[in-house]
């Protein structure tokens, strides 16, 4: 059962909170699998091996993140360790419940954490269900992002040929979900709405969301048009929009590529707009949620003092709610950028670091696949190449339309001498997502994988592209001297090393080339060969 109680607190699975009356306190998801542990065997005591085994089942973790747990649990339910009245630690040997666990029955309403049932809209559809009662929505006030899909809109010129949009719309509440970092209400609850009719303020506030996904779906002439929109809750602006028109005969694998395009968009709008909401803010109305955003704001700038203010945000949220899985991977990003640019004093100590926040990252929460991407990225720098490689394929089956992991697991395949298949990954990226911001530091490493082809040209203009959107990015810099040397353009490739001397004045070419972390030495010294024929010197 999802909910039960415990010395007069409500304890609610689904929505990992403890409720006392007004009082609602949420705990992250391993700190409630523990509390459900012990809450199935009230009285006993249970190692610590077999509460690591219920919260982090298959995954190898250090007891410390137990003892996180325990501490999470106590501080949120008002426990004292030294007098315990809930959680008692058994000495070397686990932790027990002291208080007595009662189910509600079916049905029970749940003291303290009711709610007025949301204000119904006007449905067109007398045929249409109204939402249960039984399932808390979660408040659009209460930080986090939420987000709701709303059913698609359909017409046909043949009726029969309008069902695509149920599709399309569980489709898009599934992919979404994948991303953690905002809440999805779910698709089953939200069938209701499908003939919904009123302004998009006015359904953000029945339902209670910060965001809402809409869309229609029209069928005809051979072909199924698509047209999507995010629209912002709180001010009925729309906040992005897109048109797609297909073939009908395309099948189902164009469909859901579609539908990954369509995600990959709507995830990174959502994080533009909760990044400018977060930076609005004074700095005395910050949660935990909006240090977050603004951390990740400021690590988009790929500056040095960027990366230093990001790390320095994602620490405060850290220092607030030690189980952030999200600020410990932010950290993680941050000090990945720092030991592979050069910015930190000990590059290799701070890929060390980065490798570490993310492991405890994904101990709080072994699906979040960002905290993946940042394990792998890490690894592949320190020379772990087929670990890297199976962390980004994780992230990628974590979530399918994880540009940046498409991007990274082709960096990945470059280093490892798997050259079209890094080239076809990140195909993959750019299909998701074309007009990224880190779409100079793809296009440099596409340029790269093209240069060990001896595709020239297509190394050439997709260096220049990164240079222009870009013109600090050394990497792309780099690779445009490469193949204008290699094109025996000299006069061009002269003003090039002039050009990348001065962004970097004190990297010589050998600390230049141990920065790249390829597995075969040959294909490191074809890229010392293309930089010497551009007169770049030891």
């Amino acid at each position: 059962m999802a909910t039960f109680d415990i010395g007069g607190w409500r304890a609610d699975t689904r929505l990992r909170q403890l409720t006392r009356g007004a009082d609602v306190r949420r705990v992250s998801v391993k700190a409630m699998q523990v509390l459900s542990a012990l809450a199935d065997s009230p009285g006993q005591v249970l190692t610590r091996a077999e509460l690591l085994d219920a919260a982090w089942p298959g995954v190898t973790v250090g007891e410390e993140v137990l003892t996180h747990a325990i501490a999470e649990l106590r501080k949120s339910l008002g426990d004292d360790p030294r007098a315990p009245k809930f959680i008692q630690t058994a000495h070397k040997s686990g932790y027990r419940l002291l208080c007595a666990v009662t189910r509600p029955a079916p049905g029970a309403v749940v003291p303290g954490n009711a709610r007025a049932a949301p204000e119904m809209l006007p449905v067109a559809n007398s045929h249409c269900r109204a939402p249960s009662d039984e399932i808390v929505l979660p408040a659009a006030s209460s930080g986090e992002a939420t987000v709701v899909v709303l059913p698609f809109v359909a017409t046909a010129e043949d009726p029969l040929r309008a069902e695509p949009e149920l599709a399309i719309f569980e489709t898009l509440n599934a992919k979404l979900t994948a991303w953690r970092w905002f809440k999805v209400l779910g698709a089953d609850r939200w069938h209701a709405y499908k003939d919904v009719a009123g302004d998009p303020i006015a359904v953000a506030r029945a339902l209670d969301v910060r965001y809402l996904v809409t869309g229609s779906v029209r069928t005809g002439d051979g072909h199924r048009r698509l047209a999507v929109q995010l629209v912002d809750g709180m001010s009925g602006y729309q906040l992005w929009a897109k048109v797609f028109d297909r073939p009908i005969d395309q099948g189902g694998a164009i469909e859901d590529r579609l539908a990954s395009k369509l995600v990959a968009t709507i995830e990174l709008e959502l994080q533009k707009a909760e990044a400018a909401r977060a930076i609005r803010k004074s700095g005395n109305q910050l949660d935990v949620y909006d240090l977050v955003q603004r951390g990740y704001w400021h690590y988009s700038g790929r500056t040095s003092g960027n990366n230093a203010r990001a790390l320095a945000l994602f620490g405060e949220a850290i220092a607030r709610d030690p189980f952030c899985a999200r600020a410990l991977t932010g950290q993680a990003g941050c000090l990945f950028w720092a030991g592979q640019s050069g910015w930190a004093e000990d590059p290799q100590e701070s890929l060390r670091a980065g490798l570490e926040r993310s492991r405890s990252a994904l101990a709080l929460d072994e699906q979040y696949p960002a905290a993946q991407l940042f394990l792998a990225q890490c690894l592949l720098f320190l020379g772990e190449h087929e670990a890297a490689l199976t962390a980004a394929r994780r992230a990628l089956h974590l979530n399918p339309s994880y540009a940046g992991a498409w991007a990274f697991l082709g960096h990945a395949l470059t280093f490892l001498g798997r050259f079209r298949g890094a080239v076809l990954a990140m195909r993959r990226a750019f299909y998701l997502t074309p007009n990224d911001a880190r779409r100079p530091i793809w296009l440099s490493n596409l340029a790269l994988a093209h240069f060990h082809l001896g595709n020239s040209a297509s190394a050439m203009r997709e260096a220049r592209e990164a240079v222009v959107l870009q013109p600090g990015h050394c990497l792309a810099n780099q690779v445009l001297l490469m193949t204008l040397a290699q094109a025996g353009r000299d006069q061009e490739a002269r003003e090039m090393l002039s050009r990348v001397r001065k962004l970097e004045p004190e990297v010589n070419l050998p600390a230049y080339a141990s920065r790249l972390p390829y597995r075969d030495p040959a294909h490191l010294s074809a890229v010392v060969a293309g930089l010497r024929k551009a007169h770049w010197s030891d």
